[in-house]
């Protein structure tokens, strides 16, 4: 369903009029940005936590193509942005993927373990109970795993007070700032490309063509 879609929105992009290479070469980073991502993650595993790649592959994937479906489905308004109201778009846009780049780079850090040894530790953000207690006498999270290994770390977190609301309220939080990475893009680009669109349709075919031919006969005057 979500691939005949995806199909669709690039059907229409190949068939615009007036098309030029900087539309199609901005609604192509957005097709790309809302749904290679989710593919991306399933085949994988780039960025996702231990045992949750269908999980978040499956999301990116979906969100992803239903934002490409959103600026199909909102082109008309989309047009209407002046040129000021896009720039100020597409800055905050991305900013705010920047943004949340660092913030799961802080979120993986903080609670995916790799060992190359003990293998991968999925954390919680706040720990508790013993689990608590093993990572303050390691030293860290990291230091936990390879003092005591993969197996009671993951013990302790499931016998933790809380679990496994904990590891659901990590997970949204994983899940949500790393899809926004990609969402972000995706409308960014997006907005451009349908922008773009917007000036070559306002722009008449025939000044396109009339502006090379006066260029022309002012040279050969000049001569």
């Amino acid at each position: 369903m979500s691939m005949d879609m995806v199909l669709s929105f690039w059907q229409w992009i190949s068939t615009r009029k007036n098309s030029d290479p900087v539309k199609r070469v901005f609604l192509g980073a957005s097709g790309i940005f809302g749904a290679v991502p989710g593919l991306t993650i399933i085949g994988w595993g780039l960025g996702s936590p231990p045992g949750y790649l269908l999980l978040f592959g499956g999301t990116i994937e979906v969100f992803g193509t239903l934002t490409v479906l959103l600026l199909w489905v909102n082109r008309k308004r989309l047009k209407r942005l002046t040129a000021k109201q896009t720039t100020g778009t597409v800055l905050v846009l991305i900013a705010l993927s920047l943004c949340l780049v660092v913030v799961y780079l802080q979120l993986t850090g903080l609670c995916i373990a790799n060992h190359p040894i003990h293998g991968s530790v999925y954390y919680p953000l706040w720990k508790s109970g013993h689990l608590a207690e093993m990572v303050d006498r390691a030293g860290g999270r990291y230091a936990a795993v390879e003092r005591y290994g993969s197996y009671p770390v993951a013990k302790a977190i499931q016998e933790a007070p809380g679990y496994p609301f904990t590891m659901v309220v990590t997970t949204i939080v994983m899940l949500l700032t790393y899809q926004g990475i990609f969402t972000s893009l995706a409308i960014a680009f997006g907005v451009l490309g349908i922008r773009s669109e917007e000036r070559a349709q306002s722009l008449p075919a025939d000044a396109i063509h009339e502006a090379p031919s006066k260029r022309s006969h002012n040279v050969a005057s000049t001569h």
